[in-house]
C-alpha cells in the first residue's frame, strides 16, 4: 500500500481582538471619522451582537458651528468566510448607528 504524505502548512492567525484598538485609533486619528472610539470587547465580552468598535463624532463646545452627534460602529473579521456575517452585523448596527464599517485586514496583517 502506497501512502502519500500530505503536507499541511500551518498559518498562524491573529485573533480579531488584536485589531480592535488599532481600528478604533484609525477611526479617530487617520480617518478622522470619530472624535473618540473604544473597543467594546473589553467591556461587553460576553454579550453577543455588539459591535467590535464604537465611536462618536461630536462638536466641541468651543466650535463655532455645532453639528449633530453621530454614532459610528465597526465590525472586524479576520477570516473572509465571515464576510456575510459581518455584513449582516453591520446592517443590524445601523439601527443605532449613523455609519457602520466592516474592517478586514489584508493577508500580510493576518499571516505571520
Amino acid at each position: 500500500m502506497n501512502k502519500r504524505a500530505v503536507k499541511t502548512s500551518k498559518v498562524k492567525t491573529i485573533k480579531e481582538e488584536a485589531f480592535y484598538k488599532p481600528f478604533a485609533d484609525w477611526l479617530v486619528n487617520e480617518l478622522e471619522e470619530c472624535t473618540s472610539a473604544i473597543e467594546l470587547v473589553v467591556i461587553y465580552s460576553v454579550i453577543m451582537g455588539t459591535p467590535d468598535v464604537v465611536g462618536v463624532r461630536e462638536s466641541k463646545r468651543s466650535d463655532i458651528i455645532q453639528f449633530p452627534t453621530e454614532i459610528i460602529s465597526g465590525e472586524i473579521k479576520t477570516d473572509s468566510n465571515g464576510l456575510i456575517t459581518a455584513f449582516g452585523q453591520a446592517c443590524a448596527y445601523k439601527i443605532f448607528s449613523h455609519k457602520s464599517y466592516i474592517m478586514v485586514p489584508n493577508d500580510s496583517q493576518i499571516e505571520t
